[in-house]
């Protein structure tokens, strides 16, 4: 028997804004919008930008191409290149606005089928069940970093009047003045190239303004904003890779919590080595896999390719396109739905009242779902990530690791977080899971 101990959080947070890149550059700068044109520098002659996205490969190496549609392998459908422990949880669904078929970005990487699991206590007599003390699971609270392109072409195009800089510092401003996003945890910083030393990493490992709660720095972050002017080109590498190293510290030090970069962009990369989309999906594939884990959310603004790549090694689905049709409604909306999403399968490892984090026996974990119809269901733990797609039954595994090396989540596998859609998942101390899966 389960007793309930602990409600489950309202959702976690995130935002999905992103960085237009292409396989190779064009000559000078990003400044006339032009991608996907008729023979343009990405090797798209016939207007399709190759991209390097729905690979299957592990490597991200997409190449230039003269097809209108040839694609690079980019991550598979775990969105980890490199399928370890810290690849990431699938998603149920999202009531996104965005125009893709998909729902927009989630973490996870994957539109995984959902897949039941083991029926509780199947061939174990009554008094061989586990009667643990059961914690309805609750999801780890999201804080963000979102890194804004202020590169010239952010104000050179515009929609009625509308520039793309205005499109997303509006909708920006509209969702960290939102009343229900005050609890959220973001930060906020800015790039683009204006001579040599803009190469330098660390000028974009400082944030313009720390992650903090809204409640207490949204009147920062909408000032950091106006103080703005854009200007300057594109360079993507040292600007993801000061983002992601930002992140990685702040979620050392902050290991409830789950810490992710948004990246938002509207060009192609033109100034500092690498300009290859390969290396800079490397860098996302990295900050996904490597712990702590902190996934990469990329945004591009009017039609920019190649991001899905980058996306999915980063441990999410795919980049959200975001148009600008002179209206920040839509891009405000996505965000909303984005950080009240409830199916996200990252939950805090439960403690005990009176007991600490150091007393829970991580070899005596079981996850229970309880669907709103029909039986119980134990999901069961597997090795890792790569397990995942091993089990037809689903699984769990642990993720993150604290100063002592002990797991600081349970990271559900994406089709037994597909299977989540509508029901209760609790965490059972002191019950010996089934597997682990191999």
């Amino acid at each position: 028997m389960f007793q309930r101990l602990r409600n489950v959080s309202t959702a976690a947070l995130l935002l999905a804004f992103a960085h237009a890149v292409s396989c190779s550059p064009p000559p000078e700068d990003d400044d006339n919008g032009d991608f996907g044109g008729s023979g343009n520098v990405d090797g798209n002659s016939g207007g399709t930008s190759a991209n390097g996205s729905n690979g299957s490969g592990t490597s991200g190496s997409g190449t230039n191409s003269t097809s209108g549609s040839s694609q690079g392998s980019g991550s598979g459908s775990g969105g980890s290149s490199s399928g370890s422990t810290s690849g990431s949880s699938g998603n149920s669904g999202n009531n996104s606005s965005s125009s893709s078929s998909s729902g927009g970005p989630v973490f996870g990487g994957s539109d995984a089928v959902a897949c039941p699991g083991l029926p509780v206590g199947e061939g174990l007599d009554e008094d061989e069940i586990c009667t643990g003390t059961g914690y309805e699971a609750e999801v780890l609270p999201v804080d963000l970093l979102l890194m804004v392109d202020t590169s010239t072409s952010m104000v050179d195009n515009e929609y009625n009047g509308v520039t793309r800089w205005e499109l997303v510092s509006n909708a920006v401003k509209d969702f960290v003045e939102d009343p229900g996003a005050q609890e959220i945890g973001m930060g906020i910083h800015f790039w683009s190239w204006v001579d040599d030393s803009s190469c330098d990493v660390d000028n974009y490992s400082t944030p313009t303004v720390p992650i903090g709660p809204l409640s207490e720095n949204g009147e920062d972050i909408i000032a950091a904003i106006d103080d703005q002017r854009p200007g300057g080109l594109t360079p993507t590498y040292p600007a993801l890779q000061g983002a992601i190293e930002y992140a990685k510290s702040y979620a050392a030090d902050n290991r409830t919590r789950q810490a992710v970069v948004v990246f938002v962009t509207d060009g192609y990369p033109t100034r500092c080595d690498p300009m290859d989309i390969p290396s800079i999906a490397s860098l996302a594939s990295d900050s996904w896999a490597e712990t702590p884990n902190v996934p990469v959310f990329v945004v591009g603004i009017d039609g920019t390719y190649n991001l899905d790549q980058i996306a999915q090694q980063g441990g999410t689905r795919e980049a959200f396109d975001v148009q600008n049709d002179g209206s920040t409604e839509r891009l405000v909306t996505q965000l909303k739905n984005i950080t009240t999403d409830e199916a996200r399968c990252e939950f805090e490892i439960p403690v005990p009242p009176g007991s600490d984090y150091q007393s829970v026996d991580t070899e005596l974990v079981q996850v229970i779902y309880t669907p709103n119809e029909g039986d119980q269901q134990e999901i069961p733990k597997v090795a890792g990530y790569s397990a995942c797609q091993m089990s037809e039954n689903g699984g769990w595994y642990f993720g993150g690791q604290d100063a002592n090396g002990r797991p600081t989540k349970i990271v559900v596998c994406p089709c037994s977080c597909a299977n989540f859609g509508a029901g209760q998942v609790e965490v059972a101390l002191g019950c010996k899971p089934s597997g682990p899966i191999l």
